[in-house]
């Protein structure tokens, strides 16, 4: 009678591939006879097993669920465990991730990577703008020193040929044993670092390296709002090597002014008022980020009377729409009087 293998590994009959990984995985971790005592273990193993091996490869399924077996079910024995006694110290991340390969589950066994060149790095730096500069936006060149392609060898190195370690496949393979037999691993080639070429004569320009270090001018737009601590991106301004550029990442740091405090796109100042304009009103200039304005100032104002001067402040950096100007008033109070002024305010009081 033919064995229900989805049955063995506890999944339904629709499961996907990553489903019967896990269900296979789980389960030979549970019944591996070097972690399991019980003496059914290495049956339940080796089922475990089969049931991975039909179901595991995409073909050997489509036929065992057409047919109810496969042409080499019969042949299938599971793994001999005799062989590796004591040996329960291996990995088993790096071993089920072969080991599904073999079976159909794709993962890195058996498979050409490809040779592709490494991207450049991303590079940070800040620039510092002031209030005025937030308001209207601004253009920056900034010095950037960097690494790139050179131009002699285009970033080879120099004269190249075929890698004679990997064959110009850019990988290598190795052997090793484990406990469900062996198994083959790739690795990218430590010869040619995974390009496929080894360098038979160096350039001059860059001794072999196939990069040197340049110092560009490269142009940043700051926006209108800009906030403290925003980064912005230069796509392609980074380092570049021959898989790519990488890019440039600005930081704004907008520089501190004692007339104003920013909240957003609000800005908040205070101005010192006399006694007098706060009895009988008056004007007094106050500062903006461009000029000042005349506020007018009614009679009688209190001291921390806070007046809003609307779109007086700062741009949103997204709808450009300006927030406002918020002015504190305080009242000065004079140090020295005159008689004159001493008479006057008695005779207030």
């Amino acid at each position: 009678m033919a064995k229900d293998y989805y049955n063995i590994l506890g999944v339904s009959k629709d499961a996907s591939q990553e489903e019967i990984k896990k269900a296979y995985k789980k389960l030979a971790k549970k019944y591996h006879p070097d972690l399991n005592k019980d003496p059914k273990a290495s049956d339940k193993f080796k089922e475990v097993n089969e049931a991975a091996a039909i179901l595991g490869d995409p073909q050997k399924r489509q036929q065992y669920d057409q047919f109810g077996t496969t042409a080499d079910q019969q042949g299938f024995s599971g793994f001999n465990f005799r062989d590796f006694a004591g040996f329960g110290n291996f990995d088993f991340e790096d071993l089920f991730e072969n080991l599904f390969s073999g079976f159909g589950f794709g993962g890195s066994f058996g498979r050409r990577r490809s040779r592709r060149a490494p991207r450049g790095a991303d590079l940070i730096t800040e620039v510092v703008v002031d209030l005025k500069e937030v308001m209207e936006g601004t253009t920056r060149e900034l010095e950037v020193t960097k690494l790139d392609v050179c131009p002699e060898c285009n970033g080879k190195g120099g004269e190249t040929k075929t890698c004679s370690k990997c064959n110009g496949s850019g990988v290598v393979q190795q052997s090793r044993r484990t406990p469900f037999g062996i198994f083959a691993t790739t690795s990218t080639c430590d010869e040619c670092k995974g390009m496929g070429e080894e360098i038979t004569k160096k350039c001059k320009k860059c001794k072999g390296k196939g990069v040197i270090e340049v110092t560009k001018d490269i142009e940043v737009n700051i926006p209108a709002g800009v906030l403290d601590g925003l980064k912005l991106r230069v796509p392609g301004a980074g380092e570049r090597l021959q898989g790519g550029a990488g890019d440039l990442y600005v930081i704004v740091k907008v520089k501190p002014d004692k007339r104003f405090e920013r909240k957003l796109n609000d800005l908040y100042t205070k101005v010192m008022i006399p006694f007098s304009t706060a009895c009988l009103g008056g004007k007094v200039k106050v500062p903006l980020v461009e000029g000042t304005h005349t506020l007018k100032i009614p009679s009688p104002t209190d001291g921390g009377t806070v007046f809003t001067l609307e779109k007086k402040g700062l741009p949103d950096l997204r709808t450009g729409k300006k927030g406002d100007l918020f002015v504190h008033v305080d009242i000065e109070v004079p140090k020295k009087l005159n008689k004159k002024q001493k008479k006057a305010l008695e005779e207030f009081s």
